[in-house]
């Protein structure tokens, strides 16, 4: 009853054409399906998947671009009523795109800054590319696919993201305005309409300079305005910060989507340090940050340590992605004072898991990485 349409704008859109080809939307309805199936169970939606799973380009290229649509394969390929036989093929297909594509996947020496891509990615927007490769990298640890290239995998993601700190041609931390929390060579200034011209418009010059930790779109190879100085420039070079010159957007427009990347490479290897309590009104503790596990990354086992203030109940569990659980290490009332416990992880896949110290109302977890 509602065809599809690839025409349906009917007023201006500020920032281009709203409308979606006919194959995007297919891809878009396998994303939606994966999803809905996780959540009602219904017969439809997996149905639906297993019908069009193949139409999503990551089936025949698992690449940095509409990274969504592969993130919903391979979350559909986790679910225990998952089609059997598609799951095994989703997983085959990212396996062999991690053995194959070797200018997005796995560390090399081809790039002196340790983040390998290709020329042509330099793009307008390379930055989400760039920050895509390392979650790409990143898949092959979670869902356990080619185990005996996890290091490299692990290697090429956190170059990936040091790339994003500074570790790049221009010594500069794509972010805007982090002068306050240690960078000494970040985004001064970025084009956007609510900032340009105002307190916030200039990190060096304004009274506020642009909001912390926003993601320009980064170097352009295609730049195409008359500044000089970029675009006869090396592709990793094709950047300068400001507004006031042409096409500045092309290069330092913020966008949601380059923030949503690098958000999501960045959560990967930072330590859960937030409030993380069972309770809304259940105090912080200093034991709540005590939960460390060395070594990290390990290969058959690590050892997880954490201090009690004082004589409590105390869980340490360890689970997968998915949340399942995959062991009990602790569930008694210790002592105060410092505590080891050993994981032995030898029987498991390799990949992502996370430990959780309960200490009564209180919730920590540590992100782990088992190497196989």
């Amino acid at each position: 009853n509602n065809p599809k349409e690839t025409n349906c704008d009917t007023q201006i859109i500020k920032a281009g054409d709203a409308d979606r080809s006919v194959d995007d939307q297919q891809q878009m309805a396998v994303t939606a399906a994966v999803y809905l199936f996780a959540l009602t169970g219904a017969a439809e939606y997996n149905q639906h998947v297993v019908d069009h799973y193949l139409e999503v380009g990551h089936m025949n290229w698992w690449g940095p671009y509409g990274v969504e649509r592969g993130d919903a394969l391979l979350y559909y390929a986790s679910l225990p009523a998952a089609n059997a036989s598609v799951a095994n093929d989703i997983r085959s297909r990212l396996r062999n795109a991690g053995q194959s594509l070797g200018d997005f996947y796995k560390q090399d020496d081809r790039d002196l800054y340790r983040a390998q891509m290709p020329d042509a990615q330099y793009h307008w927007g390379s930055n989400i590319v760039k920050a895509n490769t390392g979650n790409l990298n990143m898949n092959l640890l979670i869902y356990g696919q080619d185990a005996a290239n996890h290091a490299t995998y692990l290697e090429k993601a956190y170059s990936t993201l040091h790339y994003m700190h500074g570790v790049n041609p221009m010594n500069l931390v794509y972010l805007s305005n982090m002068g306050g929390f240690g960078a000494e060579n970040s985004v001064d200034e970025l084009y956007h309409g609510w900032f340009r011209g105002s307190t916030w418009g200039n990190a060096e010059t304004s009274a506020c300079g642009p909001a912390p930790g926003y993601v320009p779109g980064g170097p352009n190879k295609d730049y195409s305005g008359s500044q000089p100085g970029i675009n006869n420039q090396p592709p990793q070079k094709a950047y300068r910060d400001g507004y006031s010159f042409s096409n500045s957007w092309e290069l330092t427009e913020p966008a949601i989507y380059y923030q949503a990347a690098y958000l999501k490479l960045l959560s990967h290897f930072v330590p859960d340090q937030s409030a993380g309590v069972d309770r809304e009104d259940a105090p912080l503790s200093p034991t709540l940050y005590s939960l460390e596990g060395y070594p990290n990354p390990f290969r058959h086992g690590t050892t997880l340590s954490y201090s009690l203030t004082h004589n409590t109940h105390a869980e340490v569990a360890i689970y997968d992605v998915l949340g399942r659980r995959q062991a009990t290490l602790i569930d008694r009332v210790q002592r105060a004072g410092q505590h080891e416990v050993y994981w032995n992880a030898s029987g498991l896949p390799g990949g992502v898991y996370f430990a959780r110290l309960v200490l009564n109302d209180h919730v920590q977890v540590r992100q782990l990485v088992l190497l196989k």
